[in-house]
């Protein structure tokens, strides 16, 4: 277990091991099961990362670990809290790699049939064949900034969801937008960072609106396009970066007709769905394996 810089972080090494005074060792374990120790140790990272000594870099002293206390149930209780553990860990395991696979099916799929530098696309539905059309974003879509500063809004509830460059940071009284928009981030941290919004929502002062023209387009799939380009080298200034829409308006992207635009948008919006339902299964099992190390080694 490590005891200095990365405090108190376990792990099992399953052949023989130097290890120098960064890390303790555990060996010649009498009446415990190796797999439920990493469990505790586990259970205790904070508690020994708030007894650390700080300095140029944290440590934590070993008299500190030999007096902390532990609950020890018999041997045979004692494997299958760890058996249970690990499987819950293997099945973590296991959708994280699912979520990378399919993380990896979009980025592949979103190149294709959205290439870069207005290339022809390598994936197509088959029963399109008409050339697509290049058109600069400013003929698609309109821009308007936000004055929303989520300092003034503390106090202001409601059931309108107000987005950050996270996500939703809170519910409000009011909404700018009645439809579906995109918002970008204009300055600050996460500069150029996309989100496809609900209807009935705003966004703080940080990002601004992206909206359609008019109903030639679908908006999902010139989010989606909008993935594909570079606008970070339309950002400008280096304290607070920034990026303006009457640098990057003037892009071009491939348009098709409105039907093969929908059909691409649903393809990717189910992908996403499909990442998002995982990772919360994911987040759900952390969650749930969180709650369990708690209540076990309380």
């Amino acid at each position: 277990m490590s005891i200095c810089a990365t405090i108190g972080k376990p792990i099992i090494t399953e052949i023989d091991t130097c290890i120098h005074d960064g890390f303790v060792g555990f060996s010649d374990l009498t009446n415990i099961n190796k797999e439920f120790l990493y469990y505790i140790l586990k259970n205790l990272e904070n508690k020994f990362i708030s007894l650390s000594q700080t300095g140029s870099q944290a440590n934590l002293n070993t008299n500190l670990i030999n007096k902390t206390k532990i609950n020890m149930p018999s041997i045979k209780e004692q494997k299958k809290i760890a058996n249970f553990l690990t499987c819950i860990d293997q099945k973590i395991e296991l959708m994280e790699k699912k979520h990378t696979l399919y993380q990896s099916i979009k980025k592949y799929i979103l190149s294709n049939i959205f290439p870069v530098n207005n290339k022809k696309p390598s994936l197509r539905f088959k029963e399109f064949k008409n050339e697509r059309k290049l058109i600069k974003l400013k003929e698609i879509l309109s821009y308007s900034s936000s004055k929303h500063s989520l300092n003034k809004l503390e106090d202001n509830i409601g059931n309108y969801e107000l987005y950050g460059a996270e996500g939703v940071v809170k519910h409000v009284n009011f909404f700018d937008m009645d439809k579906e928009y995109i918002s970008i981030i204009k300055d600050g941290a996460g500069v150029c960072r996309l989100h496809l919004c609900k209807p009935y929502s705003s966004i703080v002062g940080t990002m601004g609106y992206l909206t359609l023209k008019n109903t030639n387009y679908n908006l999902k799939y010139v989010y989606y396009q909008l993935l594909t380009l570079n606008l970070k080298k339309y950002v400008i200034g280096t304290t607070i970066p920034h990026i303006y829409f009457k640098d990057y308006s003037k892009e071009y992207i491939l348009v098709p007709n409105l039907i093969e635009q929908g059909k691409m948008a649903n393809l990717m919006l189910l992908l996403d769905t499909k990442i998002m339902k995982i990772q919360k299964q994911i987040d759900n099992l952390k969650k749930f394996k969180k709650g369990l190390l708690q209540k076990m080694f309380c």
